[in-house]
């Protein structure tokens, strides 16, 4: 009794203000939790006295940390079982009212008490029973809600945890305020109004604002909902209404308008304008008004449905709040005049606002038009104040304007030549690169010139292009540069639209700039430099121009370059009207431009501006090309054709005026006067005598003016004066290539270039120069000499050195020799090849002999000194240059110096940072190599590649097993792209010469003891988990590599076995110690011993497999067959060494290589067993011979007792390694098989370091050849082994299969999946099946389902090629009808979410193909039949882009099978068969459509095939004529509608048309015409155009 005594003292206590707070604490919390306390109503009474405190914290004075611990007390008493009880009891618990302005109070960031205050809020408002407080205290939830949308935002931009917690709080908020909003509403809208927009409005759009907000569309549409429901709320549409339709100045309007009416509104747009001003006052980063007015306009137009002129003036009304134009007169707040506009962030607000304009059709041309063009005459003022009032352009500009032409082109043609001002005066910087600057520019300029293009006023912009060149003061940054700058994107659009443009058009244009550069720059050049000098005053030199004349010549030349080389030139002489103008601009382009230029920089007296020189030879440049272009393609100058008629005199003065003509026109020869690279420059030089130190444009002119002139000269020069010819040429590649510097600065081999003359800079010339080179190799080719090919070759090994990744169209160095290298002209220059691995060579060894021999002690040899050798053997094989045989003599000295440095064991080392150098140098050169056809080159270059490649194979293995771990990374992918390399040429090569250069059996042994050698180092060190992956990679490569030896050297005689013999003496002793070693450790440190051997278990398994392969096993003596025998019992020994019961703990890399091991033994095992029969039947053969008189019982006895030993020896043998080594490296591998494809994420264990990642694919690889090679031993010894163990392996795999989506992967364990279906008995293969046919009866897809059905869709995909038994064939073919028809309602139900049953729809149609392709005849054809409604069910409008032309490609192989295999049966049901072709032709259509999504995201190479794949599908339907006359029609007509629709890419329809062509081809003349007459109006204009060109390109051509 005393104790309850005490506990009803309780309620006492906590009232008592001498009580200390902690005990007061420490009495509650025992209150709370005891059962022996009988306080009436105790959990109320003790919420409300903590509610209390914390309300009145100041009033008590309660400290800090007693607030913390108040706060945490709540949250316990809050979130604890008594209350959740006392909840669920229906009992009545509330929250003091109290207790909200603390809450709300806390909810902030910077609150010390924030965490545990938002727990408790969200307790509070998830309980129904606690958050009942808050309904109908709208004023609270008002407050609470603007502290939780603060919290929430403050959270998600510093990336606060709190986040997980607020979120939840604030969507459960929104709910119950929605409810308590309403009722607000009908007891008083206009207090429900004002309370929204004044003080939850600007907090709900600083959320909806907020970056990391956007993938949350929940919340977002809650924000929506509350701004819809507060603001733009049905009580308000009237108001809205008048307030945006009626003009209060007006007398009709003031009649009808009620006093005080419109005071709200008025209110609410004066608060939006006075917030937004705040905010710009402030400096904030994000301006919430303007950020949120787009959220605001969108939400009226959705709520009010308004007319197009209420939505125009609520337009005005958000342009006049952002300050870009002033508020209207009746806005009640015309007084004040329009806060300046912040451009910055009001434009991308603007942006969303006229987007909304042109998606609701707020502006229509004809309406606006009839009028008066009120709307019009707005939006031109609004495009002139951007135009002229943004600070900078920026991507929202461009998009914004980008609108403004899609409202209406009209809009922007006034002010075209500003807008050229603005898009083309801007070069990109970083700040443009972080808003999509480059792409909106590109977007809009595009779409603006096609637009002209469309409207035939191409000449228009054109126009004022060039009037924005000649303006007085041009744009310039703030070195006084100019700024002009035509971006790749640009310059391709534009070529686009001029290649559009038709022949007469282009001809005006040429005129046109023809024109603009006499009148607008040459004659005012002219005119200045032409002045009288005042007295004593010195001559006007054409420097002394206004500078913007200068720049905006060479503006006007570039896009004069740009222009003409994207014309069709070619087509410009189609007719001899054509021609003839063609002719006439051509003479006076060369006369009034070129000819003028000349003549000006000519008879400058001290100096020429260095941007007219630049227009002069880039004008040259281009109108020489333009005449080649015409000389060599049309009749353009036929006077210059006459020598080649019969009369010797005519062509001689023919040949003599031609030669004349191309060395006197102003394009190709009297500027430069086919003079040398020297005078040209002294021409230059003399032109300009103060230039600066950028001379590298006029330079890159010179370069091309020659190359020109070389063509000039090859195409139209005199055949019977070869000699001054080829003067000429050889003159040009003096020149040119006498130019190249093979030493290029790095700062040069990180640049990059456009690609334009008139970016060219000191870094990056030699790019330019490099790409001009390349580009024209062809035709120095035949000139070039052994000198300019060695500098070619050493500047294209140069430049493998760049690591600038090639961006937005940019050319590096590295790119272009990388294009270079895999060209026609490398691949058949034998001469560039032999050039180019000496230049390779050359490179790496200079790299070597950077390392300087180092002082050793006595007997022992430098280790740097060894670096130097192998850099002197490289040296010696550049010598190589010729197919001669003492170059052979070479190679062989090569070989035998360095099989003498291989029996050396001293190590190459050298400083790490040496060594990192070396080795990134030896990647580059190695790229050059992997660019080269080494598998077509001259057999000298082949076997000098492969001598350097084991040099450099030698030379890095060295360093490899010095233990150096900084190295280590770089090192090992060196030394497997070494590798690769030497595979890669060793399956080529033909010969076996190479066997004589070296002994290969010393380089494989130096391999290996150094390979085993770097393992052992690397196990040392604490970063072995990161590397043992990688060297797995490299022991599969070593593996491979060494086969492939010993492969090529069993075309010699002995060579293969001796090489092996060697090896095997090698590891002989290693093997030996390796099982000494495991005997005497304990079976816990054995797995150790065993991981540490990886290289050498991997060493014998290659030894072993390649010799138990059938094509080996001919060719081995008896010594060699004993000794691979021998070393295959010491591997079985070393694998009995597995501990089972320790599986968990083996390494996934050691699991592999025991894996392959294991198969090594089952190999030599199965051939040694084969030998052996065969040896038996053999002697039985040759007794019977001997004693075939004989037939006595005793030699019956004698045979058949030996046979039996044979066989008891057999089983004992396989009994054994089953017991000993298959068995416990099965469940090895089947255990981490499982592990390493995730089927046990929860194991802690299955986590895989990174290092291990590496090398997982070539890990499961060995397993899944394993669990095959294990399968087919359980098939030979079936019934002498447990059958459990066939169950247990398919659990695995199919494991395997449900995670595993695609990749390199999913074909090891669908062919493991085979092997096993393959291997079980009829039993478990029925059991099997039927377990798969009820897991794909499931109709509830989650991502647990989806797991087993992937598994059970694929076991059906491999079944249909499995080797099965006949009793197990005829139990599939009794259930592929429920498969299919399980499989038919499984594809319905995964196509709906494509993001989660994606992979799993797809893999259901290939199984379904795979069904009905089998050879098998599983399918009857009813059944088969059904498979149409797989393609039914797709919907390729809810296909994602990148599974599209998978869904596509697989639905076309469906059908095409479906009409080889069941062609009677498609006949009978040809409706539903083209109701599939229908649907599959207007999906490819749909996503190949110009400015479509897809067409945009998925690959031009996949969207062509799907056309192809199409297009062969309607041409083999169309072969079938007389069973498809009648439907093939509705193909043609859905063809034409969907090209009604959007324009299709000019590749795809290139490919389908021939299709839909054959399907015409079957229709007769009744078809086309209810074809023609059954179409809509709008489309028989395509149909029309499309049977022309069917009738002229395909009907009367015929087909082959």
């Amino acid at each position: 009794m005393a104790g309850h005594i005490m506990l009803a003292g309780i309620h006492r206590s906590l009232k008592d203000a001498d009580t200390p707070w902690n005990d007061k604490l420490k009495l509650a919390r025992f209150a709370w939790c005891s059962s022996q306390c009988f306080l009436p109503n105790k959990q109320q009474v003790l919420l409300d006295w903590v509610c209390n405190a914390l309300a009145n914290q100041t009033k008590f004075d309660i400290e800090d940390e007693t607030v913390c611990t108040l706060w945490q007390y709540l949250h316990d008493i809050l979130n604890s079982k008594q209350m959740k009880k006392t909840i669920e009891s229906s009992a009545s618990m509330s929250i003091r009212d109290a207790l909200y302005p603390v809450l709300c109070d806390a909810l902030r960031v910077d609150s010390e008490y924030v965490a545990m205050a938002t727990a408790c809020c969200h307790i509070i408002l998830q309980s129904s029973s606690l958050g009942r407080s808050l309904t109908g205290k709208h004023d609270v939830m008002i407050d609470l809600l603007c502290a939780l949308l603060h919290l929430v935002t403050k959270c998600l931009e510093t990336s606060n945890s709190l986040q997980d917690t607020a979120v939840p709080c604030l969507k459960m908020l929104l709910k119950k305020f929605s409810l308590s909003h309403r009722q607000r509403q009908l007891q008083a809208h206009r207090k429900a109004f004002t309370a929204a927009y004044e003080r939850l409005l600007i907090p709900a759009l600083a959320l909806y604002t907020c970056e990391e907000v956007g993938d949350k569309s929940t919340l977002k549409g809650q924000i929506e909902d509350l701004i819809l429901m507060g603001i733009f709320n049905k009580d308000m549409s009237e108001v809205y209404r008048l307030y945006l339709t009626i003009n209060r100045d007006s007398l009709e309007g003031r009649d009808k308008l009620k006093e005080g009416q419109f005071t709200d509104i008025d209110n609410f747009i004066g608060f939006l304008q006075k917030e937004a001003q705040c905010c710009k006052e402030k400096d904030s980063r994000i301006n919430p008004v303007l950020a949120g007015l787009p959220v605001l306009y969108r939400t009226f137009i959705t709520a009010y449905k308004p007319t197009a002129d209420a939505k125009f003036a609520m337009l005005k009304k958000l342009c006049g709040i952002m300050g870009i134009s002033p508020a209207a007169k009746d806005s009640g707040i015309a007084s004040s005049p329009p806060p300046s506009c912040d451009w910055e962030q009001a434009l991308p607000a603007l942006e969303l606002i006229l987007k909304d304009v042109y998606i609701n059709d707020i502006y229509v041309v004809s309406v606006d038009n009839s009028e008066g063009q009120p709307k019009f005459q707005w939006f031109l003022q609004l495009l002139q104040l951007l135009l002229t009032s943004a600070d900078k352009p920026s991507a929202s500009l461009f998009n914004c304007l980008h609108t403004f032409l899609d409202l209406n082109h009209m809009l922007i043609e006034e002010e075209l030549t500003q807008i050229w001002n603005v898009s083309l005066m801007t070069h990109p910087s970083s700040s443009h690169r972080a808003d999509n600057f480059e792409e909106s520019r590109t977007a809009f300029l595009g779409s603006l010139m096609q637009t002209y293009v469309k409207l035939r006023q191409f000449d228009k912009l054109l126009e004022c292009l060039l009037a924005s060149f000649n303006q007085e003061e041009p744009s310039t940054d703030n070195t006084g540069d100019n700024l002009v700058y035509f971006n790749p994107g640009f310059v391709h659009r534009f070529s686009q639209c001029i290649q559009e443009l038709p022949p007469g058009l282009t001809l005006d244009l040429w005129k046109l700039f023809k024109d603009d550069l006499v009148n607008s720059y040459i004659s005012r050049i002219s005119d200045a430099t032409n002045l009288e000098p005042p007295k004593k005053k010195k001559r006007r030199s054409a420097a002394s121009i206004g500078k913007n004349i200068e720049t905006g010549l060479e503006q006007a030349a570039v896009t004069f370059h740009l222009f003409l080389t994207s014309a069709r030139v070619i087509d410009l002489s189609a007719t001899k009207v054509m021609m003839d103008r063609t002719e006439s601009l051509m003479a006076e382009t060369q006369e009034e431009v070129l000819q003028a230029l000349h003549t000006l920089c000519q008879n400058a007296t001290e100096e020429v501006n260095e941007r007219i020189l630049f227009a002069t030879l880039l004008l040259t440049y281009t109108i020489g090309e333009i005449q080649l272009i015409l000389l060599q393609h049309t009749k353009y100058g036929s006077k210059l054709s006459k020598y080649g008629s019969d009369n010797a005199e005519e062509e001689n003065q023919a040949t003599q005026s031609a030669v004349d003509i191309l060395e006197n026109a102003p394009c190709i020869g009297d500027f430069l006067n086919l003079k040398s690279g020297e005078e040209v420059m002294d021409i230059i030089g003399g032109y300009v005598k103060v230039l600066g130190s950028d001379h590298h444009r006029l330079r890159h002119l010179v370069h091309l003016l020659r190359t020109q002139q070389l063509r000039a000269v090859l195409l139209h020069s005199s055949s019977n004066d070869g000699t001054k010819d080829d003067g000429v040429m050889k003159a040009y590649s003096e020149d040119v290539l006498g130019s190249i510097d093979v030493e290029v600065d790095s700062d040069v081999l990180g640049a990059t270039w456009d690609g334009q003359v008139a970016s060219i800079t000191h870094e990056n010339y030699p790019i330019a120069f490099l790409h001009v080179l390349t580009q024209t190799f062809s035709i120095w080719l035949p000139h070039i000499t052994t000198q300019h090919s060695n500098q070619v070759a050493r500047l294209l090994v140069q430049s493998f050195s760049s690591d600038t990744p090639q961006q937005d169209g940019n050319l590096t160095m590295s790119s272009i020799a990388r294009a270079f290298l895999s060209s026609d002209v490398c691949m058949e220059s034998k001469e560039l090849q032999t050039e180019l691995l000496s230049a390779a060579f050359r490179c790496i060894s200079n790299s070597a002999g950077s390392f300087s021999p180092k002082k050793s002690s006595k007997g022992q040899r430098s280790s740097s000194g060894i670096i130097m050798k192998y850099g002197k053997l490289l040296s010696m094989l550049t010598e190589v240059t010729d197919i001669q045989d003492t170059n052979w003599e070479v190679l062989e000295a090569v070989g035998s110096e360095f099989s003498t440095l291989l029996k050396d064991n001293t190590s190459a080392q050298g400083s790490s940072k040496k060594v990192k150098g070396a080795v990134k140098n030896i990647l580059n050169i190695l790229n050059v190599l992997d660019q080269l056809p080494l598998t077509h080159m001259l057999p000298t270059n082949q076997d000098r590649c492969m001598l350097g490649l084991v040099v450099i194979d030698a030379m890095v293995t060295g360093w490899l097993a010095t233990g150096d771990i900084a190295c280590q990374p770089q090192l090992i992918e060196a030394l497997c792209f070494c590798r690769n390399l030497e595979m890669n040429i060793l399956k080529a090569m033909k010969s076996t010469g190479i066997l004589k250069c070296f002994e290969v059996s010393s380089m494989l042994a130096y391999i290996i003891n150094k390979h085993m050698h770097a393992w052992e180092c690397v196990q040392e060190t604490n970063q072995a988990d990161s590397l043992s992956g990688r060297f797995l990679v490299l022991d599969d490569v070593t593996q491979m590599l060494m086969r492939q030896w010993m492969q090529k050297a069993a075309h010699r005689a002995s060579q293969e076995e001796n090489i092996l013999m060697d090896v095997i003496k090698l590891i002989e002793d290693k093997i030996s110690a390796l099982i000494a070693k495991l005997k005497s450790s304990r079976p816990s440190a054995r797995l150790n011993h065993l991981h540490g051997a990886i290289p050498l278990l991997t060493t014998v398994a290659t030894i072993i497999q390649r010799t138990a392969s059938p094509q080996t096993q001919d060719s081995k003596n008896r010594t060699y067959n004993e000794a691979v025998k021998k070393l295959c019992s010491w591997l079985q020994e070393l694998l009995t060494s597995v501990d089972v019961d320790s599986a968990e703990e083996v390494d996934v890399l050691l699991v592999g290589c025991l894996a392959k091991s294991a198969v090594a033994v089952v190999m030599c095992q199965k051939a040694g067993r084969e030998d052996g029969v065969q040896t038996v039947s053999d002697q039985d053969a040759s007794v019977v011979a001997m004693e075939e008189d004989d037939s006595s019982p005793a030699l019956a006895t004698k045979k058949s007792k030996k046979k039996r030993t044979v066989e008891s020896v057999e089983e004992t043998d396989d009994a054994s390694l089953w017991d000993e080594v298959l068995e416990p490296i099965l469940h090895l591998a089947l255990t981490h098989i499982g592990r390493m494809k995730g089927v046990e994420p929860s194991d802690p264990k299955a986590k895989r370091k990174e290092g291990q990642q590496v090398g997982q694919a070539a890990i499961l690889s060995a397993c899944l050849d394993y669990v095959r090679t294990v399968c087919d031993f359980v098939g030979d010894h079936r019934g002498k082994i447990d059958g459990g163990i066939m169950g247990k392996m398919w659990t695995c795999v199919s494991m395997a299969m449900s995670v595993e989506e695609d990749g390199q992967c999913k074909a090891e364990i669908l062919r493991a999946a085979s092997s096993i279906l393959t291997c079980m008995d009829v039993d478990l293969f029925s059991k099997t099946l039927e377990e798969t046919l009820q897991i794909l009866s499931l109709t509830e897809l989650s991502p647990v389902s989806v797991a087993s059905l992937q598994s059970c869709v694929l076991s059906w995909q491999v079944l249909p090629d499995c080797q099965l038994s006949e009793e197990k064939h005829k139990f599939l073919q009794e259930n592929i009808p429920k498969a299919i028809t399980s499989l038919h309602c499984l594809l319905v139900e995964s196509v709906r979410d494509w993001s989660m049953t994606g992979v799993l729809a797809l893999n259901i149609l290939t199984t379904i193909n795979s069904v009905m392709t089998s050879s098998k005849k599983l399918l009857e054809p009813k059944q088969a039949l059904q498979t149409l409604q797989a393609c039914l069910a797709v919907q390729f409008t809810s296909v994602p882009d990148d599974y599209f032309p998978a869904v596509f490609s697989t639905m076309y192989l469906l059908l095409k099978s479906l009409l080889e295999a069941f062609p009677q049966a498609v006949v009978h049901c040809m409706a539903a068969y083209m109701a599939s072709l229908q649907h599959m032709l207007r999906g490819v259509m749909r996503r190949c459509h110009q400015g479509s999504e897809g067409a945009g995201r998925i690959g031009d190479q996949e969207l062509f095939s799907c056309a192809e794949n199409m297009e062969r599908l309607l041409t083999q339907l169309s072969a079938h004529k007389k069973e498809v006359g009648k439907f093939v029609i509705v193909l043609v007509a859905e063809y034409i509608n969907e090209l009604q629709k959007g324009t299709l890419l000019p590749f795809v329809k290139r490919a389908l048309v021939v299709g839909v062509y054959n399907l015409v081809d079957v229709c007769d003349e009744k078809d086309v015409s209810l074809l023609q007459a059954t179409l809509p109006h709008n489309v028989k204009e395509i149909y029309t155009e499309f049977y022309s060109d069917y009738k002229k390109y395909h009907k009367y051509k015929g087909r082959v």
